[in-house]
């Protein structure tokens, strides 16, 4: 299980990934594979351009804890920018833990978190 500062820690990461003015919309998600093959499934379904892990070395039930909760402190406050970004289609609903089908064993340390967002183009200034 971990401890409270380390779930601090991935919120604050997570706060300075969204707080830009080109994040428009983001989510927090769970992975046994890796970021690369993840990001690869959100660009196909939502348009999501970037994935970072967040926490990993995990196990299943350690980082399906960890998505649940930081979704849950996203959702708290709906006049927080955390909120207002999440992804519409997703936030404050109930959670759903997206362990999607078993490559590898629950307890491997092999499961991450992660968040992943897409920019407005049009919000980057040119050069």
């Amino acid at each position: 299980m971990l401890q409270d500062r380390s779930v601090e820690a991935a919120i604050g990461t997570i706060e300075c990934i969204v707080a830009s003015p080109y994040v428009t919309e983001f989510m927090i998600g769970y992975t046994a594979n890796a970021g690369r093959q993840r990001l690869s499934g959100y660009w196909q379904l939502h348009g999501y351009q970037y994935l970072v892990i967040v926490v990993d070395r995990l196990t299943r039930d350690a980082a399906l804890n960890l998505e649940k909760r930081l979704q849950a402190a996203c959702w708290k406050d709906k006049r927080s920018l955390l909120y207002r970004k999440y992804a519409k289609y997703a936030r404050g609903k109930r959670h759903y833990p997206s362990a999607g089908q078993k490559t590898v064993g629950d307890d491997d340390l092999l499961h991450s978190v992660y968040v992943a967002w897409w920019y407005d183009a049009e919000k980057i200034p040119s050069s």
